[in-house]
């Protein structure tokens, strides 16, 4: 109403769904679309918002804005701690990988640790299961040494889920284009 401007209910329908309930996501895609639409202040008559491609040009740039960030869960915390040998690398890059290929309704929900490590096993029958509950146990301190905040992706020992705590990661998947170091 501050503006008068009026959104599509199908793309406020959109818009919506792309936020995942995160209010500030919802209002960085207002933002990035209304400047996209030339939109800064008070229009004179109510104009209507309804273009498409503006919203696709929002979401490429809040996705490369957030690009380096997302960058860092994905190549970064597969690498590990300075010590970390290759086998517990190879933990951490599945645990990152199963949680980007999760289904999102499952991300949102959260992934019980018995879920999680059958995702993993099937990535890598090899994977040890003890393995990857050491590696959870540590999964929030390894993305606070690798200066992701705040954090993506946490695992909470009592409940034994794990959980998308960057609902943000979702948009990004779907439309930043990303490549993962599994994919090379």
């Amino acid at each position: 109403q501050a503006l008068n401007i009026k959104f599509f209910p199908d793309l406020v329908d959109q818009i919506i769904k792309d936020a995942n309930g995160s209010v500030g996501l919802l209002q960085r895609i207002l933002e990035n679309y209304c400047i996209e639409e030339g939109c800064y202040e008070t229009k004179q008559e109510l104009t209507p918002i309804q273009d498409q491609s503006k919203l696709e040009k929002a979401r490429k740039k809040i996705c490369q804005q957030e690009a380096n960030r997302y960058r860092l869960f994905g190549w970064t915390v597969p690498e590990g701690f300075p010590n970390s040998n290759p086998a517990t690398k190879k933990v951490y890059m599945r645990i990152i990988q199963a949680c980007i290929e999760a289904p999102e309704l499952e991300l949102l929900a959260g992934l019980t640790l018995s879920s999680l490590e059958e995702k993993i096993v099937r990535i890598d029958r090899n994977a040890n299961r003890k393995s990857i509950r050491e590696a959870l146990l540590k999964i929030d301190r390894l993305q606070n040494e690798k200066n992701i905040n705040p954090i993506i992706a946490t695992y909470n020992p009592v409940t034994k889920m794990f959980h998308l705590a960057d609902r943000e990661l979702l948009f990004y998947r779907k439309y930043g284009g990303p490549k993962w170091p599994w994919e090379d």
